[in-house]
């Protein structure tokens, strides 16, 4: 078997994409620069439609993404896509910068059968050297799709949101999914969000209620804007309880590390003394340190009540097939809009799973504070720090 390298060019990339969008018929050079963002675009049928996803991970049990994609699959089958052929997942997508990519060039081995005239035996002896496989620049990964006919691409992070809107203004007859908040107004591209904010806040409620000291752990991997919401949101909602209440935050500092997600749990439990521990990682091994250390606590991303099954008081989930299927129906029924999504309690997007603990007071806290954060009487990220910082309640250790 012989290997023959084949090298791709970010010209050729360049190239690939200007006669795409010149192929997909850009109507005589149409406006890109359209701000309607209640204007629809025609409807795409079923089966001419097509999806790409970008993920910076795997997004395998122990991503975020995770939940993104499988929200994303369940209603692509559930509108009747074969997702086999209908889809395209483009993974570990992270080199995002315009700056890395102008001398860009990649080599791509692959294997070639030897032909009949080649005299050149394989040396049984010499073990094959590892080929090292580099991921698919954005660049990279969006030409893929776009070439291979997805009229729709979902990118799942928000380290795509400058390079999405670079590109829907080049591509105006592919939709672009941006999850996260942009400024551009293109009506081809369409920022979505989630409010799992209002769901800790619920969570922040039932730790006030279950709390003998007031005092709760809540351990997190990196600290971003969406993991100092979740904070402040539970330290906002243990406040509306008991305004005595506090907040230890320890974090792991990286994307996932098992040992020191279950090891600072332990620790908040029984050197910090925190009777309540929430998580914003999404493995369960906070929740099997509460559990041995008999402590409450609320698992995050999937039902983790199988992995504390007497602690577990309940976890916070996202549903992600309520905004992909809404989407989906919009893309093929005429109605697309590029107006912003955000999903929280009321539409139903992020929830909790079943209270797991026999307490009427706890239950009825958890129903009227849901309640009153649908009907806007309730804003959990009302009054924190203006600066992004965390509120007064919680300290870092």
């Amino acid at each position: 078997m012989k290997f023959m390298p084949k090298i791709v060019s970010l010209l050729l990339v360049l190239t690939l994409l200007a006669a795409i969008a010149a192929f997909s018929g850009c109507k005589g050079g149409a406006d890109n620069t359209d701000k309607n963002s209640e204007s629809y675009l025609d409807a795409v049928a079923l089966k001419d439609l097509k999806i790409g996803v970008l993920l910076p991970d795997s997004a395998n049990a122990a991503s975020v993404y995770r939940y993104q994609l499988e929200g994303l699959t369940s209603s692509a089958e559930k509108a009747g896509l074969d997702t086999s052929s209908q889809m395209i997942i483009k993974k570990h997508v992270t080199d995002v910068s315009f700056d890395a990519q102008k001398d860009f060039s990649v080599t791509v081995t692959t294997s070639v059968p030897a032909t009949e005239e080649s005299t050149t035996e394989p040396d049984e002896k010499k073990p094959a050297k590892p080929i090292a496989v580099k991921n698919e620049t954005a660049l990279e990964a969006a030409s893929s799709l776009v070439s291979g006919g997805c009229n729709v691409i979902v990118a799942a992070s928000e380290i795509y949101v400058d390079f999405t809107s670079y590109l829907a203004a080049q591509l105006p007859d592919v939709i672009f999914l941006q999850y996260g908040k942009g400024s551009s107004e293109l009506p081809n591209l369409k920022y979505y969000s989630d409010r799992m904010y209002e769901a800790f806040y619920l969570a922040g409620v039932a730790a006030a209620e279950l709390s003998k000291e007031t005092k709760a752990g809540f351990v997190c991997g990196e600290k971003d804007k969406n993991v100092t919401d979740y904070v402040n949101a539970f330290a906002a909602g243990m406040s509306a309880v008991d305004g005595k209440s506090s907040v230890l935050l320890s974090s792991t500092g990286v994307k996932l590390d098992l040992v020191l997600e279950r090891t600072l749990a332990e620790a908040l439990a029984k050197e910090h003394k925190c009777d309540v521990i929430s998580q914003s990682v999404v493995t369960a091994l906070p929740q099997v340190s509460a559990e041995a250390a008999e402590k409450y606590c609320f698992g995050f991303g999937y039902d983790m009540s199988s992995d504390a099954k007497k602690y577990n008081v309940f976890s916070l989930v996202w549903k992600w097939d309520v905004f992909f299927s809404r989407v989906l129906d919009e893309i093929t029924g005429g109605k697309f809009s590029s107006a912003p999504y955000s999903g929280g309690l009321a539409e139903g997007l992020v929830d909790i799973t079943e209270i797991r603990k026999d307490d009427a007071a706890l239950s009825k806290a958890v129903s009227d504070a849901k309640a009153k954060i649908i009907s806007g009487e309730i804003k959990p990220l009302a009054g924190v720090p203006s600066d992004g910082g965390f509120s007064k309640s919680v300290k870092v250790v």
